[in-house]
């Protein structure tokens, strides 16, 4: 699930490195999450409601513990996927003799 890996680089500062194949795709959605994942750090509408609130919270608690005081949640969330942007890192391999590969390229 993306919200855990999210939630164990951003809060947790683990460094993981998310690998998945062309086989991985079910959707062209998926491709544009990566894409906005990769660009800014963070999956449009991902987290929300009582999950957010959940995040800021870890957040928060992940902030004391190194030291950093934080006064909103815009604040904590810009440190997050700041964080996040620096410690995941996704890897997306493809077979380009078969598959979509063509197909997919070109989109």
């Amino acid at each position: 699930d993306l919200r855990t890996v999210m939630r164990r680089v951003g809060c947790e500062g683990e460094k993981i490195t998310f690998i998945f194949d062309e086989s991985n795709v079910l959707s062209s959605g998926f491709l544009e999450a990566m894409n906005a994942l990769l660009a800014s750090g963070e999956v449009p509408g991902l987290f929300e409601g009582d999950e957010y609130s959940a995040l800021m919270s870890a957040c928060r608690d992940s902030a004391a513990r190194d030291g950093v005081i934080l006064d909103s949640d815009d604040e904590l969330w810009r440190r997050f996927t700041s964080i996040v942007q620096r410690n995941l890192h996704v890897v997306f391999t493809v077979n380009p003799s078969g598959g979509d590969w063509k197909n997919r390229s070109t989109t």
